[in-house]
């Protein structure tokens, strides 16, 4: 999947890529009213941070830095959700992808702290990278065979 907003874009109008302003104007007016309390749809409860970050749904509901590895964005970026509501605007989806690609954090950093969690991390240290989505295969190095003809795997 490809991400189809940017980072730093400005086109956010008055929401922030924050949690406090993605989850007062998104999720409080477009996902709770199904996402919320004992009995959600998977298991996707949308209703506070500590729900959101505390889930351990297949595939991952929230990767910090990796919204397109975030099952949450990538169902706002197909208009998979809100289901039987129309979509999302593009700036609620640009708000939501800048907000988890800043880490998806509860509240922003400051200037100058780190933007990975490790101990020894140092500012300005890119956050780990995670992997390739569940059921993707990994990168791996382009087939030289030539279509058409069996691939020999003994000569040089």
């Amino acid at each position: 999947m490809e991400a189809i907003h940017d980072p730093g874009s400005n086109g956010l109008g008055d929401l922030k890529p924050t949690f406090k302003s993605v989850s007062a104007v998104i999720f409080a007016n477009k996902c709770v009213e199904c996402h919320s309390g004992a009995k959600t749809p998977h298991g996707i409860d949308l209703s506070s941070y500590g729900v959101i970050k505390g889930n351990n749904s297949f595939p991952p509901l929230l990767v910090p830095g990796n919204p397109l590895a975030s099952s949450l964005y990538r169902s706002i970026a197909n208009d998979s959700m809100p289901k039987d509501r129309p979509p999302l605007s593009f700036q609620e989806k640009q708000a939501i992808y800048e907000w988890i690609l800043q880490g998806g954090l509860e509240v922003p950093k400051k200037d100058g702290e780190p933007e990975c969690e490790k101990e020894d991390c140092q500012p300005g240290e890119p956050p780990d990278e995670p992997g390739p989505l569940p059921g993707e295969p990994p990168d791996e190095p382009p087939n030289e065979c030539e279509p058409g003809e069996p691939c020999d795997e003994t000569e040089p």
